[in-house]
């Protein structure tokens, strides 16, 4: 009899920018993302987050979020960054908030609005999914019906 199939999570390579203000889900989740072979650029705080993402705005193929956070929230962050680069996928993370629902998300250009805590899986699939399926990576082909580009 066959052995059964091992459940392998998806992996990748490209360079992702993670914000939370809390330093123990921070260092947890790059090493998570780390682990399933991503580059991380972390950050603590909205505002410092911005400015890493405008010193080089094609650096970052994904941005990772968490909703509350002072000076700079996520929604607000996520604004930022698509006005500076629209279609770049973002997943916003959160616990509760009375500040933004999955609605709204969607409406700012958030690619995913992901509640917390998340397991490991959790986080590896939504992360391959917005690389994937996210807002600006789909091929021209799939965005334009027109577009004859194979």
């Amino acid at each position: 009899m066959d052995a059964p199939a091992q459940h392998t999570l998806p992996t990748g390579g490209e360079h992702i920018l993670l914000v939370d203000d809390e330093e123990a889900i921070l260092t947890a989740t790059v090493t998570a993302l780390q682990g399933l072979g991503y580059r991380v650029t972390q950050s603590q705080a909205g505002d410092e987050a911005l400015a890493l993402f405008q010193a080089n705005p094609d650096g970052f193929h994904l941005v990772i979020t968490d909703m509350n956070m002072p000076n700079l929230n996520g929604a607000q962050l996520s604004e930022n960054i698509l006005a500076i680069r629209p279609g770049i996928p973002i997943i916003l993370l959160t616990g509760y908030s009375d500040q933004i629902d999955e609605a709204l998300a969607k409406k700012i250009g958030i690619q995913s609005y992901l509640l917390k805590p998340l397991a490991r899986d959790q986080l590896a699939h939504a992360v391959r999914d917005a690389m994937e399926h996210g807002p600006g990576t789909a091929p021209l082909a799939m965005n334009d019906p027109e577009n004859k580009t194979p």
